[in-house]
């Protein structure tokens, strides 16, 4: 099992309007949570900044919309939890948001930010710029601990919450194999390009990952995860893919998607890889392109149900084959889908297809450099 991480008790809020050094006192929610890692989190070590704030940001968006913090605190904090970008001046709502914070988002944030480290434990010895690569792979392993959290009973209640906050044992077992398992699966597509790529260069690098990929399986089948029934060698892992009839563009779309490194995984569906890339070029430098907009994306980093449907139909051209307003609308629902940005009919159909036409006339470009 991974070592898991140790959260702190929570501390008291900062009182009054710490966030303003001077007499301007609007701000936005990201501004706000930067500063509480600037000025508050730090007083206490945190394992990985930069995922803790990604944290910050994403449990303040998921407590928003939770019943006990929209019944129980003023009418103004789930608003201002929820807005991530847009600058209000609310004190009175600002100091309440700053008490959610200090109890429940800093804590929860710190045990899956936490998970990050953990993970990064394992790393092996490998370039820098690869490095990165596998440090990034670690990061999102802590999405889906956070999704189990907020897909579970405890979030459904203050008390479960507070306890939870004072006592993370009983889902350490859990989450460790959540973070194997979901590490493992973004390092399998790594290298999975990689082969595909075929650089004589990375015979080498191939061969350590392959037998990192191994070791993640056992530790995962010894952590009570689903065993590696693939059987495979350290051989086979880091062997080249020798395919005949790759052709011209497949091979730039495997360069791309290879050297993207864990953003390439983000566009990979449960499939084979192999299979991913065999897609017409244009497609794939669209769905590429959606996915790495972050202004796509909600607080729990998932797509918005607009780009997500985009995403469906540049991968499958059956999706839009009567039209991108045929399909939006045969989707839509009433009330409006739960992760739709858009509230009526009409403006889901203009932004599936403004959307679906900027990540092609993006791919065009990509595909001409």
């Amino acid at each position: 099992m991974l070592p898991a991480p140790t959260v702190p008790r929570p501390r008291p809020a900062p009182q009054g309007m710490w966030w303003s050094g001077t007499t301007e006192t609007a701000i936005s929610r990201n501004a706000l949570l930067r500063l509480w890692y600037v000025e508050v989190a730090r007083g206490v070590e945190v394992t990985d900044p930069k995922t803790f704030v990604r944290e910050l940001q994403a449990w303040s968006g998921n407590l928003a919309r939770v019943d006990w913090v929209v019944d129980g605190f003023a009418p103004a904090v789930p608003e201002l939890l929820r807005r991530a970008t847009e600058p209000r001046d609310d004190v009175d709502g600002w100091c309440e948001v700053s008490a959610v914070v200090a109890a429940y988002v800093d804590p929860l944030s710190r045990y899956t930010s936490g998970w990050a480290r953990s993970v990064a434990s394992l790393r092996p010895t490998v370039p820098a710029s690869v490095g990165h690569a596998i440090r990034e792979m670690g990061r999102r392993a802590v999405v889906p601990i956070r999704r189990e959290l907020t897909d579970s009973d405890m979030i459904v209640t203050r008390s479960g919450v507070d306890d939870f906050v004072q006592n993370q044992r009983s889902r350490h077992q859990t989450h460790s194999r959540i973070a194997l398992h979901e590490y493992r699966s973004r390092l399998q597509k790594y290298l999975t390009g990689l082969r595909l790529k075929n650089d004589p260069d990375d015979g080498n690098l191939r061969t350590v990952l392959a037998e990192h990929y191994l070791d993640l399986a056992e530790k995962l089948r010894s952590a009570g995860g689903v065993p590696d029934r693939t059987k495979v060698a350290v051989a086979d892992l880091a062997r080249p893919d020798t395919a005949p009839h790759r052709t011209k563009s497949r091979v730039i779309a495997t360069r791309r998607t290879a050297s993207s490194g864990t953003r390439a995984a983000m566009v990979v569906s449960d499939g084979d890889l192999e299979h991913h890339l065999a897609r017409t070029q244009l497609c794939e430098f669209a769905r590429i392109w959606i996915s790495r907009d972050p202004t796509q994306r909600l607080d729990d980093e998932s797509l918005c149900w607009e780009a997500a449907l985009a995403m469906d139909g540049l991968a499958d051209p059956q999706v839009f084959s009567d039209g991108v307003a045929a399909a939006v609308s045969a989707r839509w629902t009433k009330p409006p889908p739960s992760r739709a940005r858009t509230l009526q009919l009409a403006s889901a159909i203009r932004y599936v297809e403004l959307l679906v036409k900027a990540a092609q006339n993006a791919a065009r470009k990509i595909g001409e450099a």
